[in-house]
Formats: C-alpha cells, sequence, structure tokens
C-alpha cells in the first residue's frame, strides 16, 4: 500500500496463491453499507436558499416567545441547516440569495438582487458568514446591503437561482431545489408584468426538473394567503405523484428547521428489485431502510508535513522475481481436511453465483407463527416502484390487503444485488394509518430470517420461582416507572459531543456548546416517584437473603474510576447488620460490609480476614443484648 509516497507490497510465494480469507470469500450482508444496494446510486443535491429582506421581514416575529425578528429566525433555521449538512457528511450544495436589499449584488444585475453565497459545498466560512449576518443584521444591514427595497421581481430571482445551477451538470445533481423565505403573499399587487413574468418562469423552473417551494414566516394568528400569488407557483407533489397542498405558514425556529429537515430528506430507495410472484406475475419494488444506525465520520489519513489526503494503493509482488502480478495470475486457496483448495478468479465467482437481484415469494405463514425474535438485521420496508413496471401499485395493494385480511405473512427469497448471498425474509403487511395528522403509509416490513446454522442453543439452568411478594413489590416500582418511549426525544450524547467539539474548532468558537444527555436517568423523579417503592422493594429481597448494596448519592462513578492518584474507593453499601445477625445470616456478608460495620461502630478485630471480622462482630452483638 502507498501512505504518502511509501509503498507496501504484499509479496507472493513462487505460486501466486493467496488465501481467501483475506479476500472475503463469504460476504456478509452486515459489513455492507446500504448504500451498495444494487440500483441505488448515490448523487448528491442542490438547493438554493432564497430570503425575502424586505423591512416587515425585520419586525419581530412573536414578541411573546422571543425578541427575534423574522429575518434572524430565517438565517438561523439556514445556518443549522448548512450545519446538519456539513455534520451529515453529504456533498451537497447550498446557495443564499437576498431579496428586497437596497444593493444590487449579481452579475446579472437584477435590482434589489444581492447573491450572498454561490451554489458550493458548504464549509465553515458559511456558517461564520451566516452567523455574522445573523448577529449584525439590525445594526450594519442598512450599511452593507443598502436598507430595504420592494423593486425586485420573483421572476428574475427565480432566474439568478436557476443560473446557480447551471455550473453542474444535471447528472450530477441528483435533485435541484429552490426554497423561498417570506411573509408577502403578495409581493406584486400593483404591477402586473412582474406577475405574469413570476408565473412564467415557476413553469420553466418545473420543466427543468427544479422544485421551487415556499416557506411562509408570519406571526401566530396572521394569514398567508396562497391564491393571492404563490398558489400557481408552487406545484408540490408526493412520492407517488399526487399534488400536495401548500405548507402551512411557520413562525417558529423548530417549525422552520423540520421543514427544512423534510425538503432535504428525501425518501430514497436503496435498491428497486423485481417481486415474483409465480410463472409470468412480476412486479417491482422499491427498498427503503426507515432506521439506520448513524456513525462518526472515518478517519482520513493525512501526510504529516504537507496536511494532504493520501491514497492507498495495493500491488500484488512475487516474492521470486519482483514484478508485480496481473489479476488473472492470482489464485485463491481455502483450506479443507488440512490441505488447500485451490480457485481460480473465474470459479470464486461462480460460487458466489446465486442468481440475479429479486424477491421470489416461496409461501405464506401464520403472523402467530412468527416470534419476534427471529430477526438478523435491522428490518427494512416495501413499497410499489410503479416507475419501473405499469400496475406494480395494483398488484401490491392487493397482495397487501388479502395478507391484512388473512392474517398471513408472505415468506421470499431476496437476492438485494448481483453476488449476493439469498437471505429468508418474512413481509410483515402494514396498513395505513393516520394519527395526530401523522400519515403511516401501507407496504411491508422486511424481517431477515435466520438460517439454521445462526440459530444458537444454550443449556441454561432452570431458574427458581420467585417469592410471590417479591414480584408483587417489583410490580409496584415498574409501574412507577413505566413512560411512553420515542426515540425522538433521546439523541445520541457520543455523536452530539463529537459534533459540538468538531464545531466549535472549526468556527474558532471559545467554547464547546453545552449538551445534554437524555440518556441520564433523572435520579430526583425516580426517587420522587418511586423511592418509597424500590426500598420496599430491596427490604423484601434482603429479607429474602439476599444482599442488595445501596450504591453512593452520586451513582456516576464507575467501578475502576477514582476521585484522585490510583487509589479506588468503593463505595459504601447500607446493610442491616443487626437483622442479618439475628438471622444467623452474618456468614453471608462481605469482607468490605463488615469491615464498614466495625469501623462506624469503632469494633476493633484481629486482622482483615472474615472470621476475625464475624468474630469482633458476634461479641458486639452479644455483649450489646
Amino acid at each position: 500500500s502507498t501512505w504518502g509516497g511509501l509503498q507496501r507490497n504484499n509479496t507472493c510465494g513462487r505460486h501466486p496463491i493467496l488465501k481467501m480469507d483475506d479476500f472475503k470469500f463469504d460476504i456478509d450482508d452486515e459489513d455492507v453499507d446500504e448504500d451498495n444496494f444494487q440500483g441505488f446510486a448515490s448523487t448528491r443535491d442542490g438547493v438554493v436558499f432564497i430570503i425575502d429582506s424586505d423591512r416587515s421581514m425585520f419586525d419581530v416575529l412573536n414578541p411573546r416567545e422571543s425578541d427575534k425578528t423574522a429575518f434572524e429566525i430565517v438565517i438561523e433555521c439556514v445556518e443549522n441547516s448548512i450545519k446538519n449538512k456539513i455534520i451529515g457528511g453529504t456533498k451537497d450544495l447550498c446557495g443564499v440569495l437576498l431579496m428586497g436589499t437596497g444593493k444590487t449584488k449579481n452579475s446579472s444585475n437584477f435590482v434589489n438582487i444581492c447573491i450572498f453565497n454561490e451554489l458550493e459545498w458548504p464549509g465553515a466560512s458559511s456558517v461564520l458568514a451566516l452567523e455574522n449576518l445573523r448577529k449584525t443584521c439590525r445594526s450594519r444591514f442598512i450599511d452593507d446591503y443598502g436598507g430595504h427595497s420592494d423593486g425586485y421581481a420573483i421572476g428574475e430571482a427565480l432566474w439568478l437561482a436557476q443560473s446557480l445551477f447551471t455550473i453542474f451538470s444535471a447528472k450530477s445533481l441528483g435533485s435541484r431545489r429552490i426554497l423561498l423565505f417570506t411573509n408577502n403573499d403578495n409581493p406584486h399587487r400593483t404591477d402586473t408584468a412582474k406577475f405574469r413574468a413570476g408565473r412564467t418562469k415557476a413553469a420553466d423552473l418545473t420543466e427543468n426538473g427544479i422544485e421551487f417551494d415556499v416557506i411562509p414566516v408570519i406571526s401566530d394568528g396572521m394569514g398567508f394567503d396562497w391564491s393571492k400569488f404563490y398558489g400557481d407557483l408552487v406545484i408540490r407533489e408526493d412520492d407517488d405523484g399526487g399534488q400536495l397542498n401548500p405548507i402551512d405558514s411557520a413562525s417558529k425556529i423548530e417549525e422552520l428547521m423540520e421543514r427544512i429537515r423534510i425538503k432535504h430528506f428525501t425518501k430514497r430507495s436503496l435498491c428497486k428489485l423485481p417481486f415474483r410472484i409465480g410463472e409470468g406475475v412480476q412486479f417491482h419494488v422499491g427498498v427503503f431502510a426507515m432506521i439506520g444506525e448513524t456513525r462518526k465520520p472515518s478517519a482520513v489519513k493525512l501526510e504529516k508535513r504537507t496536511n494532504q489526503e493520501v491514497r492507498c494503493r495495493t500491488s500484488h509482488v512475487s516474492m521470486t522475481t519482483g514484478q508485480s502480478l496481473l489479476r488473472s495470475e492470482i489464485q485463491h486457496y481455502t483450506e479443507i481436511g488440512g490441505r488447500k483448495a485451490v480457485f481460480d478468479v473465474d470459479e470464486k465467482k461462480y460460487l458466489r453465483d446465486f442468481g440475479d437481484p429479486e424477491i421470489q415469494l416461496i409461501g405464506f405463514r401464520s403472523r402467530d407463527h412468527l416470534s419476534p425474535f427471529d430477526h438478523v438485521k435491522s428490518a427494512h420496508f416495501l413499497q410499489p416502484a410503479e416507475s419501473l413496471t405499469s400496475g406494480s401499485t395494483c398488484i401490491f395493494l392487493a397482495l397487501l390487503k388479502r395478507c391484512i385480511a388473512r392474517d398471513v405473512t408472505p415468506i421470499c427469497k431476496l437476492i438485494s444485488r448481483k453476488n449476493s448471498p439469498p437471505r429468508l425474509i418474512a413481509l410483515i403487511p402494514r396498513d395505513e394509518i393516520n394519527e395526530d395528522s401523522q400519515k403511516t403509509p401501507a407496504g411491508f416490513h422486511v424481517i431477515y430470517l435466520p438460517y439454521k446454522d445462526e440459530i444458537r442453543e444454550f443449556n441454561l439452568e432452570s431458574l427458581p420461582k420467585p417469592n410471590p411478594n417479591l414480584v408483587q413489590s417489583l410490580k409496584s416500582v415498574v409501574k412507577k416507572l413505566t413512560f411512553t418511549y420515542n426515540p425522538e426525544n433521546f439523541e445520541n450524547p457520543a455523536l452530539q459531543k463529537h459534533w459540538r467539539n468538531v464545531e466549535a474548532l472549526a468556527l474558532d468558537k471559545e467554547s464547546v456548546d453545552e449538551m445534554v444527555d437524555h440518556t441520564e436517568p433523572d435520579r430526583e423523579m425516580i426517587e420522587s416517584r418511586a423511592g418509597l417503592y424500590i426500598n420496599q422493594f430491596r427490604d423484601a429481597v434482603n429479607r429474602e437473603g439476599f444482599i442488595v448494596p445501596v450504591a453512593s448519592a452520586s451513582g456516576t462513578r464507575r467501578p475502576g474510576d477514582s476521585m484522585s492518584g490510583s487509589s479506588t474507593k468503593k463505595a459504601k453499601v447500607d446493610v442491616d447488620v443487626n437483622y442479618y445477625f439475628k438471622q444467623g445470616l452474618l456468614g453471608k456478608l462481605t469482607v468490605v460490609q463488615l469491615q464498614d460495620f466495625c469501623s462506624t461502630n469503632r469494633i476493633t478485630y484481629k486482622s482483615k480476614k472474615k472470621q476475625d471480622l464475624l468474630d469482633a462482630v458476634n461479641n458486639f452483638f452479644t455483649k450489646s443484648s
């Protein structure tokens, strides 16, 4: 391999044979990124933010909640959106236009429009520029941008935003979007020419595959009449091609951020596969990932002197001749019974070929016979792909409805991509649900079933039945601490800490933003709600002859942590030694517990041996009685 100009060669013997374990002879789906599914094309998106800079946008939006103006809220929204793109590791492009400024700053000399950021991959400079604009817009906006003006034209702003996309080819951008933030529902109420030009330009955007959307920013109780101007300009479609109504107005930063996140995180299928029901019956479906683990970005190796990224290059060299070997000159082997079974490239490729990517129906199984623990990886979700095969939606919905009506689960074989081993999957049907304005789409959950080889059997000893009083006591604790779990309420503290430190380093902040760890238990709440029941349960367990230690009040240190130096202090335990003495169970106490009791009651003992401690404690209680 080559790292910063240094080359490392993998050498072979006289016969260039490499062990197959080094080349992942059998591919495990768990080690493959979901973006590598067959048929998935990785693309980047481009988005241009147009921000209305009219004088009314500089009024305080909601005086009861904060003193932020509508313009400041929008800038903060765009700033956080760009941060999310940077943190997400995407290669999306972002641009920012200010519409309604007193000055003009663009190559086409469209009046009262300024290009704040060209369409580019955002970095620290973009975030710092937006942060500076947000902090100084009240005091320096007139000096920097000439104040406010209503002489702009929506059509010219859209034309300018579209021109920012022209430096990139259509194939290099998966989608192109223009988002307009404004509080004015009728900007050209007296200018018919500008009104018509805006209509024409919005239609041109749709024809050129550019999505245009408007996000109203108005205070509570104020209306935004779409019919006056923007209703005819905005065309929004859902994933199935149906037209959606214009989005409602937003007045809070949280609502605006949710709007932006909806626009950025578009639904993309991991792959599109043919679904075969039988001979001659086939339609196409899309596979979607409902949940995916978010990881920290992998470290990039840099050359120490120049700080430039290094590239790795591997070459196979013969140990006898020192010459580089071609791929056709290399064989692979695996050891079986102490002998080497050698395969060439074509034979290895044949061993990995299980057919074309598809989903093949095997049969049906009652849902009652499917255990919730019968899965080996995260589930996916199926929906029809009408764009590939006409009529896929009709067949898909017919299969879904019959499975729901009969309460059965289709069992299928899945080959997700070429040279991928087949997996057995169960398709759990789910009907469409509408609750609290949240729409849950209809489709099948893809559950990856285990093979016989993947099932582990354990010969575990049977556990004794607990005392009914203990069970009843613990039920009270569980009842008091039961809460409604929602994963959206918990952020990964490791990721939050990592990105806060990265942000502080990149933006030259003096301090790191404070982080709230929502996974940390609320000890005060637990004590107030279930403290009494927890103590009762501990006493009941102690009466059964078990020892339940009580941690220190902080309860935050790990067993191996220490407050100072290398010494380790163990937390003291609260044990009713008198109860154990009366029950004749002193021998169940540990040496540490006996030592703590002796130290508290100033009892002298010969040595730290357990028997000497037991004798000292027995003498103490005997004298006391």
